[in-house]
């Protein structure tokens, strides 16, 4: 039974030993038979010697590929095919050597295929070469923008606006805006100065070529550049004559007017009061704007000019102004002081008289208006600057009198150090005091 079953573990067992060796029985001698008893040792040992030789001979026989190009699995499939003879082996090289040309003929279809890329490639270059360059493109482009330009002709000048078209631009100013071009132009004078002028002399084409000759910046402005020229004074003059109560000018000479004015009286209507206040600023205004202009300083001389009493003029209009502004508003009394002391330094001899008065008269309006500060400060600045004291602490304690009666008093009791029964205002100041 033991040597049944070895006989069909042999049977079962060789069979696959050749199909495993195959490879390698070639290059091995023929074992002799074995007894029956060692069959089943010898089947378990050849098989592993010859497994190993297998592994060997293809190891070796895949080196000798891999030098060239990684095709061992195809050398596993060649080798497997082969049988165990020599003769078979022999056989089973030669497919091994056209294997490994393969390689080169695929290296040579690779260089054939480099080789026409190369020549696509050198083509390329050389159209390219042919080609203008993206610079030379640009060189040109640039050289044609930078070529030699004609000279462009001189634009023709502008046809010169008519005397017709000026006017009529000039007459849609307003009056205030045609004044300021002429100053402009170098005429520095206000409405008042070209008021007078046309009452003095009513010749508007005469004083407009006067004042033509004032412009002394005339030749920097034109009327296409700047919107108007030298051509706009008499459309000025023009303005200005439309302006004046010519029967009112015509009728009274200065002279009378001012006596006319030093005839007005203040009353009870607010608006009568306006209207005489206003008429003698304004009488008082032009005859300053004479004596400014012909450089009058002499009161006795600007009389002549009138034919009237100018220190008479201007002490009425004294009193009517410090009678009125005391209700009116604290800018009208800052004008006013403006004004009268542009009129008083104008004549020497009324800066003498009237000097002092009207700075007491602006000294107590400011005060009436709550100006403190100031109204002291000018009254401490003329009892510094006189020497008779008495009737300027009168005026700067009366002042107080219906504002603050403490304060009124310490002002008449600082009197008393400069003030005793030999002047005029000693007991007037000591009603102040007292009372």
């Amino acid at each position: 039974m033991a040597a049944a079953a070895a006989d069909d573990a042999a049977g079962k067992t060789i069979p696959a030993v050749k199909a495993d060796t195959a490879d390698t029985a070639a290059s091995q001698p023929a074992v002799a038979a074995a007894p029956a008893g060692t069959a089943e040792k010898t089947v378990e040992k050849k098989p592993a010697a010859k497994k190993t030789t297998a592994k060997k001979t293809t190891a070796k026989k895949a080196e000798e590929p891999v030098k060239e190009e990684k095709k061992a699995p195809a050398k596993k499939t060649a080798a497997k095919k082969t049988t165990a003879k020599k003769t078979t082996a022999k056989k089973a090289e030669e497919p091994v050597k056209e294997e490994k040309k393969a390689p080169a003929k695929k290296t040579a279809a690779k260089k054939t295929v480099v080789k026409e890329q190369d020549e696509k490639a050198e083509k390329a270059k050389e159209a390219a070469v042919d080609a203008p360059s993206l610079d030379e493109v640009t060189i040109e482009e640039v050289k044609a923008v930078t070529a030699p330009v004609e000279e462009p002709k001189k634009p023709a000048e502008e046809p010169k606006a008519s005397a017709e078209e000026k006017a009529a631009a000039y007459n849609a100013f307003n009056l205030d805006t045609i004044i300021e071009m002429a100053n402009e132009l170098g005429i520095e004078k206000t409405y008042d100065d070209y008021k007078k002028l046309l009452i003095a002399n009513n010749d508007p084409e005469q004083i407009a070529k006067d004042l033509a000759q004032e412009a002394t910046k005339a030749k920097s402005f034109t009327f296409e550049e700047d919107g108007y020229d030298v051509d706009l004074i008499p459309v000025l003059v023009a303005k200005v004559s439309d302006t004046i109560d010519w029967d009112a000018a015509n009728l009274l000479p200065l002279g009378d007017r001012i006596q006319e004015a030093c005839a007005m009286e203040l009353g009870e209507d607010a608006l009568a009061n306006t209207n005489v206040y206003n008429t003698l600023f304004d009488t008082v205004r032009e005859v300053l704007m004479i004596a400014q202009q012909e450089n009058v300083h002499d009161l006795a001389q600007i009389n002549e000019m009138t034919g009237a009493d100018v220190k008479a003029l201007v002490v009425k209009f004294m009193d009517v102004a410090y009678d009125i502004l005391k209700s009116w508003q604290y800018n009208d009394v800052k004008y006013y002081e403006g004004f009268i002391y542009s009129v008083l330094s104008q004549f020497e001899e009324l800066h003498q008289q009237l000097g002092t008065r009207a700075m007491m008269d602006v000294a107590d309006l400011l005060i009436l208006h709550g100006d403190f500060g100031l109204g002291d400060a000018n009254y401490h600045y003329i009892i510094r600057e006189n020497n008779i004291k008495d009737m300027i602490y009168f005026r700067f304690a009366n002042v107080y009198r219906g504002i603050d009666r403490d304060k009124a008093r310490a002002i008449a009791h600082e009197a008393l150090q400069w003030v005793d029964g030999r002047y005029d205002y000693y007991q007037a100041i000591l009603d102040i005091l007292h009372n």
